[in-house]
């Protein structure tokens, strides 16, 4: 069929003069206008994203499969179909993974726990001592004169990230954590019995400028005996001030809810007697920031502890430069603290790739463990204990899920 457009144009030369600017405009401008509304037809029948979530992010969709690991356990792998394009699909998919992780929170911590060697008791709370004196006989070899600076017999540290390990003559129960945060985190030992100076040592050693503290009681200060106090060891002193100290939370209404305590700590070192007047003493500066009322191997309030690491969050990059660390204990070093550097590290990672566009690459369930095993092996963590309970491995994910929700 053939079109006859000579009626058309002849009624164009008829009522518009083309010699003039202004029609030439008009034309230029009806041009531009049919080039935009092919676009968005284009747009809106042609676009290779077909799937949408509500708040018009779009789908991620999961394939699970399974892969076997020591003890016969099966760990469950998501992997996305299709690879997130912008911020609200990045957050979609991030949430996704977390909330499959909470839901299933019993059955993943206890697969993740086969994995890193330890042996679990029924119902996924419980550490079978037995199952760790057996991974501590293969896994470790502690020095005889090092044992008695352990808290505990059957939590040890990992020699390949210990804090001291091109330093033969030095030791104390801490480890770098060496896939978190760029490997500036280290998780250590709270000071047992006779040994505030080692630690106090190690601070000064690592330049800690950044000491969080999630351990239970204050007014004791089980966990935190070096406050205000002066430790001598071979001619030497270590005295440790509190420049000032602030208080946050429920203290007063509830005495055993947890709240936060921060504190400028000045660790002044120098041969005894100590004398904060002589211009010669070593003296290091840190912050503190310390999460009370935390009893150990439970978990504690999502809500608190979000609070919390979003705090120590928003001021890392304040005090910890290059060069400079964050240490994190407890008591034992392990289960409080690896709840922290967990989340720590999770949300580290998240808050580097939303900031960076890297919308194609959300947290995923493998990401998620990797960072949770990373912390139990022994070339890249501090011991296969971290993180106690299943109730603490749930902790963790939901304060993890509220920050990347904070986000969206």
């Amino acid at each position: 069929m053939k079109v006859d457009f000579n009626p058309i144009l002849n009624c164009c030369r008829a009522h518009f003069d083309w010699k003039k600017p202004q029609t030439k405009a008009i034309a230029l401008v009806c041009i531009a206008l049919v080039g935009a509304a092919l676009l968005v037809i284009k747009r809106a029948f042609f676009s290779k994203d077909t799937s949408s979530v509500p708040g018009g992010s779009s789908s991620i969709m999961s394939t699970s499969s399974t892969s076997s690991v020591p003890g016969g356990s099966s760990s469950i792998m998501s992997t996305s179909a299709t690879s997130p394009t912008n911020s609200r699909s990045f957050l979609a998919a991030c949430l996704q993974a977390l909330n499959e992780r909470i839901e299933n929170f019993q059955t993943s911590y206890q697969i993740l726990c086969n994995q890193s060697n330890c042996g679990i008791l029924s119902g996924g709370a419980d550490v079978n001592p037995e199952a760790f004196a057996r991974h501590c006989q293969k896994a470790m070899k502690v020095r005889d004169d090092r044992i008695h600076q352990h808290r505990y017999g059957n939590v040890l540290s990992f020699d390949a990230t210990n804090v001291y390990r091109e330093d033969p003559s030095k030791y104390y129960p801490a480890n770098y954590l060496t896939q978190i945060a760029k490997g500036n985190i280290i998780a250590s030992q709270g000071p047992a019995n006779g040994h505030s100076f080692d630690f106090l040592q190690m601070l000064i050693d690592v330049n800690c400028k950044f000491l969080i503290v999630v351990a239970n009681d204050l007014d004791g200060r089980k966990y935190t005996p070096y406050l205000d106090q002066i430790f001598e060891k071979d001619g030497s002193m270590i005295q440790v001030v509190v420049a000032y100290e602030l208080e946050r939370g429920e203290k007063e209404d509830d005495p055993t809810a947890p709240y936060i305590v921060q504190r400028q700590l000045t660790l002044a070192k120098e041969s005894a007697p100590v004398s904060l007047e002589n211009e010669d003493v070593e003296r290091h500066t840190l912050m503190q920031h310390q999460l009370v009322n935390w009893p150990d191997t439970e978990s504690v309030d999502s809500k608190i502890l979000y609070d919390f690491v979003v705090k120590v969050i928003s001021e890392y990059d304040l005090f910890c430069g290059d060069g400079e660390t964050l240490v994190t204990h407890c008591s034992a070093g392990v289960g409080c603290t690896g709840v922290f550097a967990y989340i720590f590290g999770v949300i580290w990672e998240f808050q580097n790739r939303f900031d960076e566009g890297d919308f194609a690459h959300p947290l995923t369930q493998e990401l998620l463990d990797d960072f949770f095993l990373s912390m139990r092996r022994p070339e890249t963590g501090r011991w296969p204990m971290m993180v106690q309970t299943a109730d603490q491995y749930k902790c963790a994910l939901e304060v993890i899920r509220m920050y990347v929700q904070s986000r969206a």
